[in-house]
């Protein structure tokens, strides 16, 4: 196998399949005052940029995940929440039907038109 004209060692060949197995070459376009900050905070931590950028992508993508779920859990609290109020109004404007005793003599003979479409016509006399 040649590279320009120039032959590898077989260990070199060997490293240079292993890794075209293994791995994925990404490269990363960054301004370069990032670029820069990410090279320091690797060193601070005495990692190679690769090691850094490996860890960081491994360690806060978990941790982004939970934030998303805490944030979803939030919010269907909320609307859980929500729904509830609606339904305590719903009941506490529900008011209990009267006793036919009760009922006005005009409405004893009270029959339901089904093609009423006012909840105020519901009920029509046959006088």
């Amino acid at each position: 196998m040649s590279n320009g004209g120039v032959m590898g060692t077989s260990g070199t060949r060997a490293k240079a399949r292993y890794n075209k197995t293994n791995y994925r070459q990404i490269t990363l376009m960054l301004k370069k005052d990032f670029g820069e900050k990410i090279i320091g905070e690797a060193k601070k931590t005495n990692q190679s940029v690769n090691s850094y950028i490996t860890k960081i992508l491994t360690e806060k993508p978990s941790k982004l995940l939970l934030d998303v779920k805490a944030h979803k859990i939030e919010k269907l609290e909320a609307e859980k929440k929500a729904l509830e109020a609606e339904i305590e109004n719903l009941k506490a404007l529900k008011t209990p039907i009267a006793p036919a005793a009760k009922i006005a003599p005009a409405a004893k003979n009270a029959r339901l038109d089904p093609v009423s479409t006012s909840k105020l016509d519901v009920f029509k006399t046959d006088v």
